[in-house]
């Protein structure tokens, strides 16, 4: 299975994502579900929002900008803006 890190977060993460019980073992359909879904449905569209709508910071996980927030200051930042913060 391509599913596969010797770091155990890593293993955290795929059971997660596919519902997995403990030492139970991913096949071909648990591949294609963390393809279509991790990868696809979540990891690409939040990479092509990110270029058209904005980012909200340089932060692991960050999340896409809405029209709203675009034009309003990071309230984590206070009025300092992160640099990574941006709107298209």
């Amino acid at each position: 299975p391509r599913l596969y890190s010797p770091d155990k977060r890593h293993v955290e993460v795929y059971r997660e994502w596919l519902g997995l019980r403990e030492g139970q073992k991913p096949n071909m359909k648990h591949n294609l579900q963390f393809l279509f879904q991790a990868q696809w449905g979540h990891m690409y569209w939040r990479y092509f929002l990110w270029n058209f709508m904005g980012r909200e910071s340089d932060l692991q996980h960050a999340g896409v900008l809405t029209p709203k927030q675009g034009f309003t200051p990071d309230p984590l930042l206070g009025n300092s803006p992160n640099k990574a913060r941006n709107n298209y």
